[in-house]
């Protein structure tokens, strides 16, 4: 799950903005290679989009498509690489939710603001 789609919802047409449905992604759209973006292909194979916004449809384009997220001044990519999807919904773990006393289990949180005791010392 990524934050960065919390308000603009995940992609339900096979163009990159999303459309406003919050949800998991479901794992059916194609692999973007940044180095080599055919821009016929879209997100899903079959709709074209101008990554590079040159106006007009090229096949193998070079484009850091996660580095920056203009509305929200997010900055996320760097490297050139290839993206792929993942099926969220397929890999959801429910794990714990039936223990056998109901109480919660120990949640360990890190990210990068949050470093795991170990790494503080």
């Amino acid at each position: 799950m990524n934050y960065l789609y919390q308000f603009d919802g995940i992609d339900t047409n096979c163009t990159p903005p999303g459309n406003g449905l919050l949800s998991y992604s479901v794992g059916d759209r194609i692999d973007l290679d940044e180095n080599a973006l055919d821009e016929t292909k879209g997100t899903c194979g079959t709709t074209s989009w101008d990554w590079n916004a040159s106006g007009s449809i090229e096949s193998a384009v070079v484009f850091d498509v996660n580095a920056s997220d203009t509305l929200q001044g997010v900055t996320c990519g760097g490297t050139n690489t290839v993206l792929q999807d993942w099926n969220d919904w397929a890999n959801l773990s429910f794990a714990g939710l039936m223990d056998v006393d109901f109480a919660p289990g120990t949640q360990r949180i890190v990210d990068c603001d949050n470093p795991p005791p170990e790494a503080r010392r």
